[in-house]
């Protein structure tokens, strides 16, 4: 049996594995720590609203926060769940 069944050297396992999720996942937005804090007048739901703090990042043009937030609504028939990005001017420390 000449050449045989020979290894190829190439990317290890790991090596391989890292570059198939860097093609599919978007680039990661900076999270936090998940914080409570309060929603204050997000467009569309006046009032305060208990919330969570899960991402953050700088604006398009660069220069104001955002942050990623969940808040439970209480002001229909049942409470509803909102996820949304507001900039900081809406969030406030609990």
């Amino acid at each position: 049996m000449a050449g045989g069944m020979g290894w190829k050297r190439g990317p290890t396992l790991a090596a391989r594995a890292a570059q198939a999720r860097a093609s599919v996942v978007p680039p990661s937005t900076p999270t936090v720590r998940p914080v409570h804090c309060w929603v204050s007048d997000p467009p569309g739901h006046p009032g305060t609203w208990p919330g969570l703090l899960i991402a953050r990042q700088r604006g398009s043009a660069g220069d104001r926060w955002r942050g990623r937030v969940v808040y439970v609504v209480d002001a229909y028939e049942e409470p509803v769940l909102v996820e949304a990005w507001l900039d900081f001017g809406c969030l406030r420390p609990v």
